[in-house]
């Protein structure tokens, strides 16, 4: 127990009232899927809004054997970004990661993992550039949630799915 509110504590340092949460308000949206069949309990919400908070969180969960969930938009409609019951895991949300830069030369987009799709495709607009990837979720899936999931879209069979999309990532282990 002691553990777990000194784990409480760091986090609330490292993120701040802005990207840490324990509040049941804030937290319970987030850990129900979107079709509502799966629903869990986490230690809290965590929102980095850097790579380098993503770092220095993944080792401050390690330290303290805290697992953690990531979540994207949470559109996903299998439970796989849902914690489980046990109430002992962190919810990670990468919806603050929202980095997006779109190089017309190269036609490529670096996109963070928060990146919501739509903002990505009205984002290419007016370059001569498309993204192929769409779904009825647009508005709410998130780059880092397609591309963990390999989405397929509705013109998966044209396009291919998500990793048939992505040059290169960045990952936190």
């Amino acid at each position: 127990m002691e553990s777990q509110h000194e784990f409480l504590a760091e986090a609330q340092a490292l993120l701040g009232p802005r990207g840490f949460t324990t509040d049941a308000d804030l937290v319970t949206p987030w850990l129900t899927d979107w079709r509502g069949r799966f629903t869990g309990r986490a230690l809290g919400l965590a929102s980095p809004a850097s790579r380098d908070e993503v770092v220095t969180l993944v080792k401050l969960c390690g330290r303290h054997g805290v697992p953690i969930v990531p979540q994207g938009g949470n559109s996903g409609m299998c439970g796989g970004a849902t914690p489980d019951a046990s109430g002992t895991a962190l919810l990670l949300s990468l919806r603050r990661l929202t980095a997006l830069e779109i190089d017309v030369d190269a036609r490529q987009a670096r996109c963070g993992a928060g990146v919501i799709l739509q903002v990505l495709h009205e984002a290419l607009e007016g370059t001569g550039l498309r993204f192929p990837l769409t779904l009825g979720g647009k508005g709410s899936a998130t780059v880092g949630g397609l591309v963990s999931t390999n989405a397929g879209g509705t013109q998966v069979l044209r396009h291919g799915v998500m990793r048939e999309q992505v040059l290169g990532l960045e990952a936190v282990l």
